[in-house]
């Protein structure tokens, strides 16, 4: 914050100092001026460099303010996050996921604003009275009129920063309604499709989104005063100064004039805006803080007393040790506060089950089985008794929580891959057949929430992770119930019964035919226990705990009896949910699945018609632009009518002068210029251009939320007609973010930009046409400067979005592969031409061509030194990027464990690390180098599969915005590419995408696939033909620009590469 501090002091400094000298510059034109021509060339070189100065500093300043706010938005995005993760049943209960996703989405953006503008709450008292003082040293006590405006807007900007966190706080909740309600329509579309309820779910949201725009308008209202006001301010400010100033006695000048109006600018700027902005973002912030502050005093489960390994003294007893000992628990899903009574689920239960025995749960719904599990586990706090748990626990749902990946990763779920042990949960789980009529296996997506699988897929998916953890104690909450009678007795018997036989097991079912096989059932009747025993001790005790669950099969097979002619499909469905051996298994979908589109490069023609469209007819966009030519010719009107006006009294005061030097008898004082009709013109200018600058902030606030309520309401038409293979394909979090990111965006920050493009892009047009008519010389500099500033806009917005693509180039040993390195490199110099940007490489110093290209080499080369040293030679990093650097290799752990961390010593070769430690900290070197063309040399050809795949996965995310040239022999290390080039003999033998290199069948790479066997083969050609889709998919949708073209001929060997494919 200090140096931020120091930046806006600077440029404020520089923007009130320079006044000073127009007024001079100005006064050297007067009539019988004493300032020479040197002092005015003096005093124009330092109006130009104050201005260099303080726009020079405004960039740093915004810079490192906005670094700030968005370091603050992603450290409370990941507090937000761990919170999330760690709250107690009950805590969510008393949150939504539409306010969870709102905070994420909108109230941490606030940070971003925050920050720049609160320098100024207290700079800007400071700069006010800083400017009183110099006005009233050249205009007297005329300028408390003008300053007095300023000052009276204070207070009605800080009620409009009450009124802004009270909109904001209204509107919060309004918004979090919505996004809920958005969640629960997008997860539940399939069954909103299935029973035709598209319409009153779309009333309901669009009630809710009308409720929501409500306030947004109002709050836009204000914020259209608030522009206004800024716009106008200097025209309220130049009325009451000047006309008191000449109703007084005195004559206006130039000098003066230019002189007040320049710090009436300065003083608008950072009163009159940005000191409106700081208590507004300010307020608006402290809204979001109270959000985020509310989220995270939550409640959270009491991890502490649940521990996640099993302690020594826990290893150390015997398997007679209870692991799960209950004793009069009584247990509620509510809050304690001591105001009303409690609902307790669980009422004075008590059990005790040992390690290696099987507890069976039954009872009917409702009655606390699954309310049991989430007490063990402390998701549900008890409120009498005593609850011990010892070991690691393992838990399966009722619905399994499938997230969207593979198979694989849902069962291993985080956890570092046993082949075995993945391989026992598959057969354990009754998941082989399933995995066996898959092309990919257990590398196959199965969509959000698992949307491609069956209930019964899902289910054993649940059940394979919990038996892959392997924990200590297994809580099983039905797993039985989504699969038939044959897969259920196959993971009852040989993955409950045996695989984890050596577990506590807490089973809740409702299949009567497996609690001969359990060692004690728990028999549950509204949250209390009505039988507790084996089978044999509850038969014979007389407790009928089988009755609890008789009464319902009975009325199911009445009713099959019934409707016979549709037991069939009932039977059919139901088997339909699970696999089974034979023909009843279902196939899970191929996956298809779609990436995020992302909009990048230039907005087309077309989004803004929509856009227009969405906000007004062709009538209203006339009537707006019409409005919008007033405004600014009453302002460039009465700017010159003010010129005018000083320019008539300044000719008659120096003709009263000429007379008075030539009439003795004349007093000085006799000198009287009639200012009223001057007074009343620019009264009347400034009234208009008052209102009208009203009114044109209400349309352009108008017609942004109109535009953002029309297109929220077409774009929910389309979401909710679309069909299931688009929510199938996208998962719930990418379609809510258009409704909760996308429309704040559209809500909040849409209206300010539009508002912000319409005014000054018609001030700048006014200012330089008023300058040109005068002096059209000025459109000789104003031309250039445009053409600059569109190639600058191009350049941000093609640097910033567009795709950077990658080249492989393969080959037999000899073929010339890394000597291509070596001519880009220039370690021998090359006959032909290479060009990098359009500069010959010849012309290039090789100190300058060589470090602004990186290498891993294909073997990697270490100095004897610190480590320090072979990451950074020359001292050019700091301590905190050569850790990150570290951190991205996954060394950071590795290098902090000696004791001399960064200065620990290499021998010479790096012999005392790895080969795989070595080609990581090449890695590293590379990333610390920061150029835009890396070369990759046979970088994995001496490592195991472990480390290429994490050179490569690095490769991808840190040099995703360079050129990539891949030298490589795996295949699968560039498959992937872009292109690849196939040399052969020192020639190209092939260059092209890798998937149209495969369907030349005596094509070179063709046969270098063919050799790597049937499987392999299968798999290069899925990664080129997704790759090939992924490449032609954005070639539609991207404007491929900024060539960095690398061109190579020699021994016929020429080729033409950009940026864009990536070298």
């Amino acid at each position: 914050m200090l140096i931020v501090l120091i930046f806006v002091v600077l440029e404020e400094v520089c923007r009130t100092v320079q006044p000073l000298f127009v007024s001079r510059l100005v006064m050297y034109f007067e009539a019988d001026s004493e300032i020479t021509s040197s002092e005015a060339y003096t005093y124009a070189v330092i109006i130009v460099l104050l201005s260099a100065i303080a726009n020079t500093i405004t960039h740093p300043y915004y810079f490192y303010t906005t670094l700030l706010g968005m370091r603050l938005r992603i450290a409370f995005t990941g507090l937000i996050y761990r919170k999330a993760l760690r709250l107690s049943s009950l805590s969510l209960g008393k949150t939504t996921i539409g306010q969870v996703v709102n905070i994420l989405s909108n109230d941490v953006n606030r940070f971003d604003q925050a920050f720049i503008f609160v320098s100024y709450t207290f700079v800007a008292p400071i700069q006010l009275i800083v400017v009183t003082v110099l006005l009233y040293y050249q205009l007297g006590p005329s300028c408390f009129a003008g300053m007095a405006v300023i000052v009276l807007m204070t207070p009605l900007q800080g009620w409009f920063g009450t009124l802004f966190s009270q909109l904001r706080t209204k509107t919060a909740v309004l918004t979090d309604e919505r996004v809920r309600l958005m969640n629960e329509i997008i997860s539940g579309m399939r069954v909103i499709k299935m029973y035709a309820w598209e319409k009153p779910f779309s009333l309901l949201v669009s009630e809710s989104r009308r409720k929501e725009i409500q306030k947004v308008r109002k709050s836009s209202q204000l914020r259209a005063a608030n522009l206004s006001l800024f716009f106008t301010t200097i025209s309220l400010v130049s009325l009451a100064t000047f006309v008191v100033y000449s109703l007084t006695g005195n004559t206006l000048t130039a000098s003066k004039v230019y002189f007040a109006i320049p710090l009436f600018i300065v003083v608008r700027q950072s009163s009159g805006l940005y000191f409106p902005y700081s208590v507004a973002t300010t307020m608006e912030g402290f809204v979001s803080l109270r959000r985020m502050q509310d989220f995270l005093l939550l409640k959270e489960l009491a991890i502490e007393a649940a521990p996640t390994d099993v302690s020594k003294d826990a290893e150390d007893k015997t398997t007679k040790d209870p692991q799960v000992t209950m004793t009069n628990i009584s247990a509620s899903w509510d809050e304690d506060d001591g105001e009303k009574a409690l609902t307790m689920v669980l009422k004075d239960i008590n059990l005790s089950v040992k390690a290696g025995e099987l507890l069976a749960v039954v009872g009917p719904v409702g009655c606390g089985k699954s309310s049991l599990l989430m007490t063990i586990m402390r998701e549900v706090a008890h409120m009498t008794g005593n609850l011990d748990v010892s070991g690691r626990i393992a838990y399966s749902a009722q619905l399994p929580w499938i997230f969207s990946g593979t198979v694989k990763d849902n069962i291993i779920f985080g956890l570092p891959f046993d082949k075995q042990r993945f391989d026992h949960a598959i057969r354990v789980c009754a998941l082989k057949k399933d995995l066996d009529i898959l092309a990919k296996e257990e590398k196959t997506l199965v969509g959000e929430r698992g949307v491609k699988l069956s209930g019964g897929q899902r289910a054993r998916i649940g059940l394979a992770r919990a038996v892959y953890n392997d924990k200590d104690v297994y809580l099983l909450d039905d797993p039985l119930s989504a699969v038939d009678t044959q897969v259920g007795r196959h993971l009852f018997d040989v993955c409950i019964k045996n695989a984890l036989k050596d577990k506590t097991c807490i089973l809740v079912t409702h299949q009567l035919q497996y609690l001969e096989n359990v060692d004690r059932i728990l028999v549950m009747k509204d949250g209390e226990v009505a039988g507790y025993g084996t089978y044999t001790e509850l038969q014979s005790s007389g407790i009928d705990f089988a009755s609890l669950l008789k009464k319902p099969e009975e009325q199911e097979q009445k009713v099959v009896f019934k409707r016979r002619g549709s037991s069939f499909k009932v039977s059919s469905i139901r088997r339909s949910q699970s696999v089974v051996s034979g023909q009843s298994i279902e196939p899970i979908c191929d996956e298809n699945d779609e990436e995020e589109f992302k909009a990048t490069g230039n907005i087309s023609y077309t989004a803004y018609g929509q856009y227009f469209r969405a906000g007004g007819g062709a009538c209203f966009i006339a009537f707006y632009v019409l409005v919008n030519l007033i405004v600014q010719a009453l302002f460039n009107v009465a700017d010159w009518w003010l010129a005018y006006w000083v320019l008539q009294e300044e000719t008659a005061l120096n003709e009263f002068n000429e007379l008075d030097s030539t009439n003795s008898t004349a007093s000085p004082s006799s000198f009287e210029f009639d200012s009223n009709w001057y007074i009343y013109t620019f009264l009347g200018l400034t009234a208009s251009l008052f209102v009208m600058s009203f009114l044109r902030s209400f349309l352009t606030f108008s017609f942004a939320i109109t535009s953002s309520e029309n297109l929220h309401n077409k774009m929910f038409h389309a979401v909710v007609h679309a069909p299931m293979r688009f929510f199938d394909a996208n998962p719930t979090g990418r379609i809510l973010n258009r409704f909760a990111k996308d429309i704040g965006f559209m809500d909040e920050l849409l209206p300010l930009t539009v508002a912000d493009i319409v005014q000054i892009s018609l001030m700048v047009l006014g200012a330089v046409l008023t300058v040109a008519i005068f002096n059209p010389v000025v459109l000789l500099v104003v031309f250039p400067l445009v053409m600059i500033m569109f190639l600058v806009r191009l350049y941000f917005l093609h640097t910033s979005h567009a795709a950077k693509e990658k080249v492989g180039i393969a080959g037999r040993t000899g073929a010339g592969k890394s000597s291509i390195m070596t001519a880009l490199l220039r370690l021998a110099e090359p006959s032909g031409t290479i060009t990098i940007d359009g500069v010959l490489l010849n012309d290039l110093g090789l100190h300058d061509l060589r470090n602004s290209i990186s290498i891993i080499p294909q073997d990697p080369v270490l100095f004897s030194g610190s480590l320090r040293r072979n990451l950074d030679p020359f001292e050019e990093h700091t301590e905190v990027e050569l850790w990150e650097a570290l951190e991205e290799v996954q060394l950071k752990t590795f290098v902090s464990e000696f004791p001399e961390k960064l200065e620990a010593e290499v021998t010479e070769g790096g012999t005392n690390f790895s080969v795989g430690q070595r080609q990581l900290l090449c890695l590293a070197r590379a990333i610390l180098r920061h150029t835009r063309i890396l070369i990759v040399d046979e970088a994995t050809a001496n490592v195991d599969i472990k480390t290429d795949t994490l050179i490569q996965a690095t490769i991808r995310e840190k040099f995703e915005q360079c050129t990539v040239l891949t030298i490589a022999h795996r295949l699968n290390t560039i498959m992937d590419s872009d292109r690849i080039m196939i040399l052969d003999q020192g020639r190209i033998a092939e260059f092209d995408e890798p998937f149209v290199l495969l369907q030349k069948n005596d094509g070179f790479l063709k046969k270098m696939v063919s050799k790597c066997g049937q499987t392999e083969a299968a798999n290069l050609l899925d990664i080129a033909r997704e790759k090939y889709n992924k490449n032609n998919s954005n070639k539609k949708k991207t404007m491929l620009t900024e060539n960095v073209h690398t061109i190579i001929e020699e021994n016929d060997v020429n080729v033409t590469l950009n940026k864009n494919v990536g070298l």
